[in-house]
């Protein structure tokens, strides 16, 4: 059982290892095509153009082969960002990756179907050097099968999560208004009996 264990180890270690170097020729003929302004054949969706500021959430699907989403974030020197990507693809190897003035991140990942779903994420923390429109690619290199994912950036701590809480709370007020809006618009008027 243990010899098993270290040879799937070593096998995920040695996968990962060759995807990095598949990976690295790939993203810069990737970014230098899109700052040359062409986006080659790699892509599904293409790329989402429009410049996110303070918080991206999206989803979409990626192909099973060399199929790349890319989407553009405002960055701040010195802040730190979370970078999250939930896979529904169940066996595979995938990167996320940002790309800008602040630096450059590469975080390729391999999982199989005998993992658990936890296992099917990525998450980094991104710190910028520089201040700037931050390209980041979410990236289905080879899997078993198409999928959803969905891309969650936003600044890391308490002032980029203190949006949930308002949210949540806003949502659960929508909520009451309009069951309470809806039930006094059902509810029967009351008849004043006539006497006679």
């Amino acid at each position: 059982m243990v010899i098993f264990m270290k040879k799937q180890t070593i096998t995920k270690i040695v996968t990962l290892c060759l995807i990095i170097v598949t990976l690295s020729p790939i993203v810069t003929l990737t970014v230098q095509s899109q700052m040359n302004g062409s986006f080659d054949d790699l892509t599904t969706k293409g790329e989402d153009t429009k410049l996110y500021k303070g918080l991206l959430y999206k989803t979409g699907t990626l192909g099973n082969i060399m199929s790349i989403d890319s989407y553009h974030f405002q960055m701040k020197a010195g802040k730190t960002y979370l970078l999250r990507a939930k896979f529904d693809i169940t066996a595979g190897a995938f990167s996320l990756d940002v790309n800008g003035p602040g630096g450059n991140h590469v975080f390729p990942v391999t999982w199989d179907t005998d993992d658990p779903k936890s296992a099917r994420v990525i998450q980094f923390l991104f710190t910028p050097t520089d201040t700037g429109d931050h390209s980041i690619f979410v990236w289905c290199i080879i899997g078993n099968d198409a999928g959803d994912y969905s891309l969650y950036v936003n600044q890391d701590g308490f002032a980029g999560w203190w949006w949930m809480l308002a949210a949540g709370i806003g949502v659960m007020l929508l909520i009451v208004i309009t069951f309470v809006v809806i039930s006094r618009a059902t509810k029967p008027k009351k008849r004043r009996k006539k006497r006679r």
